[in-house]
């Protein structure tokens, strides 16, 4: 975004703001026979007032006209909604050029792929430790916050698939080898089950061939504590606005999103959970119920040396339950 345009945007929140005790009459739209795309009050033009009428009736405190419905339709999903609000917003400030609605069908492709036997060792740098990132799923790069969603389950299947699309220059982009696991819901530990199903669908983001040093392996019939972003709307829009350039539409394929085994996959071993130990590094007292970490067989399930250096540590499923909810209060409560 350029300083222009932060500037504009900037300038016509400060104008919605003071329009805000404006009377209706004034955003009302003008009888004519046709309508443009965001221009709710049919004058013309594309302004934070459309921006601010189309809010208002996502919050049901107008109510549109046929016309205007149809002019407040820029995602083309029929709704005028928060978001909506925000893309005419974005329009009128010239951050984008066009509405969702009038881009060309999504042409994206998933292809089921066999899933090879052969593994292949990968070496990788882990990302800092954050825990505000990892349990509450703030982005502290973007200032977002995906709604994440944290349970106990056991893996029912997985497939792999070739993913591709096509851009808007009219360019083939991928494929990709991406991993969608099937998965039985057994405990909800945070957030809420976003399927009435208790079978979840989960997008990985790598192919399962890989073996990538300090992961946790991904197992049918095994048990995890799963820590995953929700593929919500909130979710669609951050990953358009922090990778615009991916197109790979998986809240169309799965119900939710496991960035990473690292941290995010915790594998129940013989009744114990084997977990990063930057969850608890900062409790004494939870540190001392740690379990040695010799007498659990992790064997395929921890990739390569991290575990041996102490990298994982294991808890009695009993503790984790106990401990693990605290955690997630304390952290709710300090960024309230």
């Amino acid at each position: 975004m350029t300083k222009n345009s932060i500037k504009k945007l900037i300038s016509i929140l400060l104008c919605t703001i003071t329009m805000l005790m404006q009377p209706t009459s004034m955003l009302s739209a003008k009888s004519t026979d046709v309508y443009t795309l965001g221009d709710l009050n049919g004058d013309s033009r594309i302004t934070a007032v459309d921006a601010r009428l189309c809010l208002r009736a996502s919050a049901e405190l107008e109510t549109l006209s046929e016309k205007q419905k149809a002019a407040a339709d820029v995602l083309g999903n029929g709704k005028a909604s928060a978001v909506a609000a925000r893309i005419i917003l974005q329009f009128s400030a010239e951050i984008i050029s066009v509405f969702p609605a009038e881009q060309p069908l999504s042409t994206t492709v998933w292809k089921e792929v066999p899933i090879s036997d052969k593994k292949i060792p990968v070496s990788s740098s882990l990302l800092p430790f954050d825990l505000r990132e990892i349990l509450l799923g703030y982005d502290s790069d973007f200032n977002y916050q995906f709604n994440t969603y944290i349970f106990k389950g056991t893996i029912l299947n997985y497939k792999a698939y070739q993913v591709s699309w096509t851009n808007e220059n009219a360019e083939k982009v991928g494929p990709f080898e991406k991993t969608i696991i099937e998965v039985h819901v057994d405990k909800t530990y945070y957030g809420n089950l976003p399927i009435k199903s208790d079978i979840l669908k989960i997008y990985y983001p790598m192919p399962l061939t890989w073996e990538i040093d300090g992961s946790v392996g991904i197992k049918k019939n095994s048990e995890y504590i799963f820590i995953t972003k929700v593929l919500d709307e909130n979710y669609t829009s951050a990953v358009k606005m922090i990778t615009p350039e991916y197109k790979g539409e998986n809240e169309k394929y799965a119900d939710v999103s496991l960035g990473g085994t690292n941290y995010r996959l915790l594998p129940v071993i013989d009744k114990n959970v084997i977990l990063h130990s930057g969850f608890f590094v900062d409790n004494k007292e939870v540190m001392h119920k740690i379990i040695p970490y010799e007498t659990i067989n992790t064997s395929g399930l921890v990739h390569l040396d991290h575990f041996e250096i102490g990298g994982y540590i294991a808890l009695s499923i009993d503790d984790f339950e106990i401990e693990f909810p605290k955690l997630i209060e304390q952290l709710e409560n300090k960024y309230k």
